[in-house]
């Protein structure tokens, strides 16, 4: 191998070497970014996608482009109102029927959320729409989504049926507060 030979494959390797340094600086740059914005959602789509940091990040990715997509409308003043005297009575109803309260809330969320203007799959993919604008709240949706979900299988107790509330009311109060119209 002549002296020029060495010199070009060396330049060649070094070529190699700084492309994939390049390559893993930004995969953990893209890493640091989405487990910011997402929180401890990132945490529990690593585990959904069996520790594959690739399928959770392109997953993670993938809502995010989605949401791009999605015109969250505000509520109107009227629709404001009904929301949260339906709320109300929903918090009432809790103390004579649990479990109805629950089911009545799950779907007083999901009907909020649609008049916003999120797609209504199914609950995945509500959650995932959600963890993108309101990662904070998110959890709540989906630690109260589990609970009614373990109720209708008459495996949540009362002490937990009352979390499940609790969790959805903190996503309301979220949704209610994003919802206003914008100030004239």
């Amino acid at each position: 191998m002549t002296a020029d030979t060495q010199i070009i494959l060396f330049i060649l390797l070094a070529i190699v070497a700084l492309a994939v340094i390049s390559w893993l600086v930004a995969r953990q740059r893209r890493s640091r970014a989405l487990r910011e914005r997402f929180g401890e959602e990132y945490e529990r789509t690593l585990a959904a996608q069996g520790g594959s940091r690739g399928k959770a990040e392109a997953d993670l990715i993938a809502r995010t482009n989605r949401a791009k997509n999605i015109e969250i409308r505000p509520l109107d003043a009227a629709q404001r109102q009904n929301y949260i005297a339906d709320w109300t009575d929903t918090k009432a109803m809790f103390v004579d029927d649990p479990m109805g309260a629950i089911a009545k809330a799950d779907h007083l969320l999901a009907d909020m959320m649609e008049q916003r203007g999120y797609p209504m799959g199914d609950f995945e993919a509500r959650h995932g729409d959600l963890t993108v604008r309101h990662r904070d709240v998110a959890k709540h949706y989906f630690e109260g989504h589990e609970i009614a979900d373990r109720a209708t299988r008459n495996e949540a107790t009362t002490e937990e049926l009352r979390r499940a509330l609790q969790h959805y009311d903190r996503l309301f109060a979220e949704l209610l507060d994003d919802a206003s119209p914008p100030a004239n």
